[in-house]
């Protein structure tokens, strides 16, 4: 099928759409190598952290026993009748004891005395989040090439987001995507150095709108417009590593396995494929040379 394109004369900034052949069930006839359309008006992507709060209360009580300890100490190892030691071990129990003796909560403890144990509360890193991202697009053609060719485009989105099915028990995974921005100088395609790099995808979503803003259609009826929103997940939360591999690497495969699968992190490594079957002797043939038989 080769590449899929709109408009006709796309020019100059493109972002280009290129499914894996792993797993699309797609004969090559009908397999886009790529889908090529114009950049739209706005493209947003998000990078972000995942943080917690972590109330280090419980471990912050060593420190309180220590603090007890030490004033004990100051004045004099038996000023309470007990050496360092179990001074030590008197500052971790003594306001369990307080409470307990008096028959109060921690709650009731600290309204009475107007004090509480500091939660000494931390911020934890917890990981990064999987970043998503979305496109739309506005189309209207201007010739029934152009309606037949986003026929085309949308039935390809839609082919390559559903998962085929292997003898109908499982399923297998739906082709990942390769999202480029691209510059077109004089038919030469390079990466366009102001977007971002984005790493191998699913495609999540597609949602299209005919006739979004008039029901109007051509004489083949064909609608005047139609709207095409597409969403994207990467296929796993990057690291650092990634981020610069994105924006130096020019490595075709970078986010695939050699299998052709979504790279893990990690020590996680995939059962390597069995080995095909030897392939059966072949039977002798004749060979024909100069219109004889031999």
């Amino acid at each position: 099928m080769g590449i899929l394109k709109f408009p006709t004369n796309l020019s100059e900034q493109i972002v280009s759409f290129m499914p894996s052949k792993k797993n699309s069930g797609l004969q090559t006839s009908r397999r886009a190598t790529a889908i090529f359309l114009p950049t739209p008006i706005a493209f947003e992507l998000t990078d972000g952290a995942t943080y917690t709060t972590l109330e280090l209360g419980a471990t912050a009580g060593g420190i309180t026993a220590a603090a007890l300890a030490n004033l004990f100490a100051s004045k004099g190892d038996n000023t309470f009748g007990v050496g360092l030691k179990a001074a030590q071990k008197l500052g971790v129990d003594l306001v369990a004891n307080m409470v307990e003796s008096k028959g109060m909560n921690k709650d009731q403890q600290g309204f009475i005395f107007k004090k509480i144990r500091s939660p000494e509360s931390n911020t934890a890193f917890a990981g990064h989040t999987i970043r998503n991202y979305k496109f739309s697009f506005l189309m209207a053609p201007s010739n029934p090439a152009e309606a037949a060719e986003i026929q085309n485009i949308i039935k390809h989105f839609k082919l390559n987001l559903y998962a085929a099915a292997d003898d109908g028990i499982f399923l297998d995974y739906p082709p990942i995507w390769k999202v480029e921005f691209l510059s077109n100088n004089y038919d030469y395609l390079t990466n366009n150095k102001f977007y971002p790099k984005l790493w191998r995808s699913y495609l999540t979503s597609l949602s299209s709108n005919f006739n979004p803003n008039a029901n109007g259609y051509y004489s083949d009826g064909s609608p005047v417009e139609i709207r095409l929103d597409l969403s994207f997940q990467e296929t796993r939360a990057l690291t650092q590593k990634d981020i610069i591999d994105l924006e130096d690497n020019n490595d075709p495969n970078l986010g695939l396995d050699a299998r052709g699968n979504a790279a893990t992190t990690g020590a996680f490594k995939p059962p390597p494929d069995e080995p095909a079957p030897p392939e059966p002797p072949k039977a002798a043939s004749w060979l024909i040379l100069g219109g004889g038989m031999r």
